[in-house]
């Protein structure tokens, strides 16, 4: 029989290799564990297992339980591990915020402790989610600060797998993800012997989506097939997933939608033994576009179905007050069920999961797809592209006097009037409560004022009572508004910290008011 300290030192061993066989010597562990370190050694390596086999809620709980007896017995360095676990599953499972939480609660451990292998490599894990959102000097801003920071190591405790190998393919990738292949191949070229490297998939697929954008087929499909043969043999379930979405993005660009198609096929079995509704949206949305190329309106309208019934639980478990939202999207769902018409019912799904069920104008998601996709074409033209957000003035006074009927339909009204005011000049949509955002390309400060103005007069003379108001005797609005030629590393977000940094101006000073800025 194996002594404590053997089964730990072959669960550091076996780790990378088979998540069953880590499972298994973490349950022995915990069966003959005599300490509680020892018990918190097999919880956060037991997590570790389970998350790699794609059991993403039990290895939450499992974290949890490891983390509550780390933190109360101090030990740091198992503490360090799980921060940094927790924060790699919230990022499986999309909520870049907890992930966020758990980075930098590691990277304040680690900075105490003065590990800075470990450090490095939070740092590069926040460098990850800048490149999933596209920021991507950002994200290869952090990752330079991250491999500074490996620099001053003076060992490697945590055997953290982050050295100038790994530092130039996650350069690599972030310029490969941005169009950029030959700026990507002077890093891989930084690899010294590809030959050395055969069993590191990343970098294969790498290779693939190089050739592929480098207009190389024949290559590209070649890494592929290797990388096709490694991956059948790997044993981490949600790595596999990842690198099979990879090889469908790659074959979609290609214009390989049978093989494509085979590919999300076997990732919708490894799926089926998960709960990440994340993953299936994605997987989803790939099927859409293999069955729409394939011209097979049956399988793509099941795969719409999909889509919506997977996003509407990856926003339940994000949100779980929202139930009344959600039975309503059922009964729709079964409702579209019922249709004979695929198309009709496609456009129905993708119409109802992007509109404001109240104002029937775009709501967050409608607003992120179709004010992003208006942002890149502005963006690469070099032309003007205004934000403006549209706040009610007092409208919680306006709700609690004359009910939430009334305050509905205030809302109702201002979204008619902001379509009716900007009409073709650019998007509308409810940001949330009792704002809203309009996105306008192409057009002058000057005409942004007058689609502004235009919108106020048009409340003005709808002349719709509110006496809990200082600033009129009417309900009124504030907004705050920039229209700036958008430089090419300048994101959508920083357009809407600007327009809310002017409303916030205007509601301070008066409200009933506009402001445009020209500048960030």
């Amino acid at each position: 029989m194996l002594t404590q300290n053997e089964i730990m030192k072959q669960i550091l061993t076996v780790r990378h290799e088979s998540p069953e066989q880590e499972r298994e010597l973490c349950f022995t562990l915990l069966s003959q564990c005599e300490d509680r370190y020892e018990e918190a050694f097999a919880r956060t390596y037991l997590a570790d297992a389970l998350s790699s086999m794609g059991l993403l809620d039990s290895a939450i709980q499992e974290c949890k339980k490891a983390l509550d007896i780390t933190l109360r017995n101090n030990y740091e360095e198992l503490s360090l591990t799980l921060y940094n676990l927790i924060g790699i599953i919230y990022t499986y499972t999309d909520d870049e915020q907890g992930a966020l939480d758990y980075y930098f609660k590691g990277i304040k451990l680690a900075t105490r402790m003065n590990d800075n292998m470990m450090c490095g490599a939070l740092f590069a894990n926040i460098a990850f989610l800048y490149r999933k959102f596209q920021a991507y000097d950002k994200a290869i801003e952090t990752l330079r600060m991250a491999y500074d920071i490996v620099q001053k190591a003076s060992e490697n405790k945590m055997r953290v797998a982050f050295n100038d190998y790994v530092y130039s393919r996650e350069l690599a990738g972030i310029e490969l993800q941005r169009g950029q292949p030959d700026r990507a191949m002077e890093f891989l070229q930084q690899i010294d012997n590809l030959e050395e490297h055969l069993d590191d998939t990343e970098l294969l697929i790498m290779h693939a989506a190089y050739y592929q954008q480098k207009q190389n087929k024949e290559e590209s499909l070649k890494y592929l097939k290797i990388v096709l043969e490694q991956i059948e043999k790997d044993d981490n379930q949600f790595q596999r997933i990842s690198y099979y979405f990879d090889i469908i993005e790659t074959l979609l660009l290609l214009k390989e939608y049978e093989e494509a198609e085979k590919i999300a096929q076997k990732a919708e079995v490894v799926l089926r033994g998960m709960n990440i509704p994340g993953k299936w949206v994605m997987l989803a949305e790939y099927e859409i576009q293999i069955y729409e190329k394939l011209g097979d309106s049956q399988k793509a309208g099941r795969a719409y179905e999909m889509y919506y019934k997977k996003d509407v639980q990856q926003s339940e478990n994000r949100k779980q007050t929202e139930v009344k939202r959600l039975k309503k999207r059922i009964e729709l769902q079964k409702e579209i069920n019922k249709r004979a018409d695929i198309e009709a019912r496609k456009i129905m799904l993708v119409s109802q999961s992007e509109q404001d069920e109240l104002t029937k104008i775009y709501n967050r998601r409608g607003i992120k797809r179709h004010v992003g996709a208006k942002f890149k074409e502005t963006q690469q033209l070099q032309k003007s592209f205004s934000i403006a957000i549209v706040d009610v003035d007092y409208f919680k006074e306006y709700n609690d006097t004359y009910g939430h009927p009334a305050g509905d339909n205030i809302l109702q009204t201002i979204a008619q009037i902001l379509e009716e005011s900007v009409s073709k000049a650019g998007i509308v949509g409810r940001y949330g409560g009792d704002e809203f955002l309009i996105a306008i390309a192409q057009r002058n400060s000057e005409e942004v004022e007058q689609i502004i103005c235009c919108i106020r007069e048009k409340l003005k003379q709808k002349a719709i009572k509110n006496r809990r108001s200082t600033v009129s005797e009417y309900v009124t609005v504030s907004i705050g508004a920039v229209n700036v030629v958008p430089e090419r590393k300048t994101l959508l977000s920083e357009y809407i910290h600007a327009a809310d940094h002017a409303l916030y101006e205007i509601k301070k000073t008066s409200k009933n008011g506009f402001l445009v800025l020209s500048s960030f």
